[in-house]
């Protein structure tokens, strides 16, 4: 199997379902909130890891499915529904191993 297709695995595994408000697909990814380790981002609480600003999530998913960016139409993960802000694969050896994305809470 190649990387895509372990990341992939990994992410049905672990991850949790991400559906398209739109009906567009579902898939399955890894949401985790997204934490700043500097003083940039003061309003934010503070967490063993870091700061939080419960409002920001960091998304990892399969190399098949890139999230775009729309002012219609949200990704829904339970009961939350996200925003995606900015969306872009990661290539390793020149082949797409998976799609980073920062997400937004807009519940």
């Amino acid at each position: 199997m190649d990387l895509a297709g372990t990341v992939a695995e990994y992410c049905r595994k672990y991850g949790r379902r991400i559906e398209r408000t739109d009906g567009g697909g579902a898939w399955y990814a890894l949401v985790e909130p997204l934490r700043y380790k500097n003083k940039m981002y003061m309003s934010g609480e503070p967490t063993p890891a870091g700061r939080s600003e419960n409002s920001w999530f960091r998304y990892i998913g399969p190399s098949d499915e890139l999230p775009e960016r729309s002012e219609t139409v949200f990704l829904r993960c339970g009961t939350k529904l996200y925003s995606v802000e900015k969306a872009e694969p990661v290539y390793f050896g020149g082949q797409p191993a998976y799609v980073w994305a920062v997400l937004r809470d807009v519940t």
